[in-house]
């Protein structure tokens, strides 16, 4: 019983190592993070300062202390707003929000404490844009207000990978994607490199697969919290592509419920006529396309736990005219005699197939031709 006991505490560490491995591997695909370098007035670094991130939506707090160098990092932080509070003895409180953390990128706040008691507060709620200045990658953020609020075609949110410079989409890429062909959704050259040979990630798990590197997942609009598309000199973690890689993050439910529904219809009522079914009163051809859905997130316990559910619908139906030629009742029964090309056209000749003679101005048929022709000739058609 004890060997036992100890198999089974062996193979469970060596399960949590395996897994603790996997999230390390994939925290920087999924992630970003916030770094700088704190100093006094006179730009000597501060060691042993505290600073605390805070996400403006979760409450999640992350903390870290500035290294010998006045340097801190506060890693693989969920996509978020976040506020950044520094504290030093002697030194007035710091505090600065929003910090937007974006996916698989690092924002740099360097602080300059200011002289003065802790319970002094200097807050700083307006500031720059921060700059990607800690990795040599080139891309660009898609960000949730884009994902949500632009118009999409069949609500195909890899289309907005077309917003990146350096990305050219092709074929049936920004439409949606039911019904098209398996490489329609990653038929993107992206930086300079060949059609639907990028990476594809969601929450850090590739969607691609090992039949002509197809991507087979191509997440809902509402439940993506923003992307990031990268063009060139991409970090080591990331692998197996020849052209970007477009990092997607999902979303997370927050400490207010929020949720969404939605019904996109195209009805026959709705659409004009085509021209041709115009022009031969058939009338319009049936056309239903229903694409609906919602989601909802919230707390399950505030600031600890939370939950984010969504769902996609899509239903089409929809008729064709279709020109085609169709028998006679006399045909119907073997008699061809009367076939002509139009009502106005003569007698169209009907002879065995394995000769022309007595037609298309050729010799009469032989006696031994006409012998050959048996009593079903009449019924071979060319």
């Amino acid at each position: 019983m004890q060997i036992a006991r100890d198999v089974l505490r062996t193979l469970a560490v060596a399960l949590v190592c395996v897994y603790a491995s996997a999230v390390s591997a994939n925290a920087q695909n999924i992630f970003g993070s916030i770094v700088g370098t704190v100093s006094d007035p006179s730009g000597a670094v501060l060691t042993k300062a505290s600073v605390t991130a805070t996400n403006l939506s979760t409450g999640e707090k992350r903390t870290a202390t500035t290294d010998g160098q006045g340097n801190y990092q506060i890693l693989s932080l969920p996509r978020g707003e976040y506020k950044i509070d520094i504290d030093e003895q002697g030194f007035r409180h710091f505090s600065r929000s929003p910090i937007d953390v974006v996916v698989d990128q690092v924002a740099r706040v360097d602080v300059a404490m200011v002289i003065g008691e802790q319970n002094q507060v200097i807050e700083v709620n307006s500031a720059p844009p921060i700059m990607q200045t800690d990795s040599a990658s080139l891309g660009q953020a898609i960000e949730g207000v884009a994902v949500r609020d632009l118009p999409l075609n069949g609500r195909n949110v890899l289309a907005l990978v077309a917003l990146v410079p350096g990305v050219v989409p092709q074929g049936a890429s920004n439409t949606n994607l039911s019904g098209q062909n398996v490489f329609a959704a990653g038929n993107f050259q992206i930086g300079g490199g060949n059609a639907n040979q990028g990476s594809v990630l969601v929450d850090g798990v590739s969607t691609n697969t090992s039949y002509g590197n197809a991507v087979e997942l191509v997440m809902d609009q509402d439940s993506i919290q923003e992307f990031n598309v990268q063009t060139h000199n991409n970090t080591a973690e990331f692998g197996k592509y020849t052209g970007g890689v477009i990092n997607m993050s999902t979303k997370s439910g927050t400490n207010a419920f929020h949720g969404t529904a939605y019904e996109y219809l195209r009805n026959t009522v709705l659409n004009a006529n085509t021209f041709f079914a115009k022009r031969n009163d058939s009338g319009k051809q049936a056309w239903h396309q229903n694409q609906f859905g919602g989601n909802i997130g919230g707390p399950l316990m505030r600031d600890k736990l939370f939950f984010f559910g969504d769902y996609q619908g899509y239903r089409q139906t929809n008729g064709q005219l279709v020109l085609v030629t169709v028998p006679t009742a006399a045909e119907l029964t073997g008699d061809f005699t009367g076939l002509r090309k139009s009502s106005n056209d003569p007698l169209t000749p009907i002879y065995d197939p394995l000769t022309t003679c007595g037609t298309l101005n050729n010799p009469a048929c032989t006696d031994a031709q006409n012998k050959g022709l048996g009593s079903d000739a009449a019924a071979v058609l060319v």
